[in-house]
């Protein structure tokens, strides 16, 4: 993609990829902790193992 480019403009684009992908991940690991805290915990923040199911 960046063929000819100048080796800075590639190091920025390198640098914004990881950007994007560890955004990525972060967002994707706070969804999971927050439905998995909401579903697992019921109104008084009890552990409510009887709702964890595996599929």
């Amino acid at each position: 993609i960046l063929a000819g480019s100048p080796p800075a403009v590639a190091v920025k684009y390198q640098i914004l990829v990881m950007l994007i992908i560890t955004a990525g991940t972060g967002f994707g690991a706070v969804m999971a902790v927050s439905w998995g805290g909401r579903r697992l915990f019921d109104d008084r923040e009890r552990l409510r193992l009887d709702r964890l199911v595996t599929s």
